[in-house]
């Protein structure tokens, strides 16, 4: 009677599965988030370099002076 106690512990490896599963989608969801921040800074940047005549210049792409004399 002792020993079947420590059984269902052991018999259902969905439940091991379940919490193996939680622990993996908890750690991807958090790197997921810098990830996504990453990817976004990227995405940011190539898009002003690329759409950087049609928005506003800003201090990355062009230097003060120049925007200063580009618009005088």
């Amino acid at each position: 009677e002792i020993a079947p106690e420590p059984l269902p512990l052991i018999h259902p490896p969905h439940e091991l599965l379940v919490s193996a599963y939680e622990l993996f989608f908890s750690l991807f969801s958090h790197f997921q988030r810098v990830i996504a921040c990453f990817l976004a800074q990227i995405i940011c940047v190539t898009a002003q370099r690329l759409n950087g005549r049609q928005t506003a210049p800003t201090y990355q792409t062009m230097p003060y002076k120049q925007y200063g004399q580009t618009r005088a």
